[in-house]
């Protein structure tokens, strides 16, 4: 997917802005689509991954979903290490966390990526 983003002043696509001034255009373009429509009904979205992007992301899960990934440090047993990241997993069942960030998910379960390791089924309610 590609979207080219123009300001009143010029073309940004492809312009050398900084980091954070081209960022802040995305961000703006993307709360300004989503600000546009309301959701008519509770819909469950799909996000497959794998433990790669849990792992390098542990940062943005903890805070995200609550998780204490710290936790998990130090076992080497596997099936110990298995067991507690279950538990973590299990103890954010049914519980409410708002992502201050976007990422991709799908409408269906078995989607492109739907042989990851990891799916994460999302609850979004109904509502703007």
């Amino acid at each position: 997917l590609f979207f080219f983003m123009f300001s009143n002043e010029k073309h940004i696509f492809g312009m050398p802005f900084f980091l954070t001034k081209l960022s802040s255009y995305k961000i703006s373009f993307i709360d300004s689509a989503i600000n546009k429509a309301t959701l008519q009904e509770d819909i469950t979205v799909y996000r497959n991954t794998g433990e790669q992007e849990l792992n390098a992301a542990k940062d943005f899960l903890q805070h995200t979903l609550g998780l204490d990934l710290n936790s998990l440090d130090g076992i080497k047993d596997f099936d110990k290490y298995i067991n507690k990241a279950i538990s973590l997993v299990n103890n954010s069942i049914n519980k409410t966390n708002t992502a201050l960030a976007y990422t991709s998910t799908s409408l269906q379960k078995n989607g492109v990526f739907s042989g990851s390791a990891i799916r994460m089924e999302i609850k979004v309610p109904k509502g703007g």
